[in-house]
């Protein structure tokens, strides 16, 4: 049996790759004078209400989804995200929704009840949202 996404210490090269790009970034930004803010993005199936956890017709395996909270976890407890990082992946369930996603299969369109179009893009309430939190941290930060 093949492990998601590869062998067994693919998320430690994952993690570290994706460190290495963010530390890239971190040093262009202050190298200008900005400052470099990593903002993991929102992801349905880490949802507590997470209800259809399919993408692209597929089932989602627990195995996916524990490879997406590992990941997420190592990022997020890296010495680098002691500064300007925040965890959006499981922004939705600070505020309780019924329906997160997009049914494309329902006859109701309500493209305002949903903030997931699907597994990782966001409605535009979804964005008002995230747009919200991230407005807050910067007030509240910089």
């Amino acid at each position: 049996k093949k492990d998601f996404c590869g062998p067994k210490n693919s998320l430690e090269i994952l993690v570290k790759k994706f460190l290495e790009n963010q530390k890239a970034m971190r040093e262009l930004s202050n190298g200008r004078g900005a400052e470099h803010i990593l903002v993991l993005q929102p992801i349905y199936e880490l949802h507590l209400e997470a209800k259809n956890k399919i993408y692209k017709g597929e089932i989602l395996s627990p195995e996916r989804i524990l490879f997406r909270k590992n990941f997420t976890e190592k990022i997020m407890n890296s010495e680098f995200c002691k500064k300007n990082c925040l965890d959006f992946t499981n922004i939705f369930d600070k505020s309780y929704m019924e329906d997160l996603i997009f049914d494309k299969t329902s006859n109701e369109h309500n493209f305002e009840k949903h903030v997931f179009m699907d597994n990782v893009h966001l409605l535009d309430k979804g964005n008002q949202i995230v747009s919200k939190e991230i407005k807050n941290y910067l007030e509240n930060n910089f």
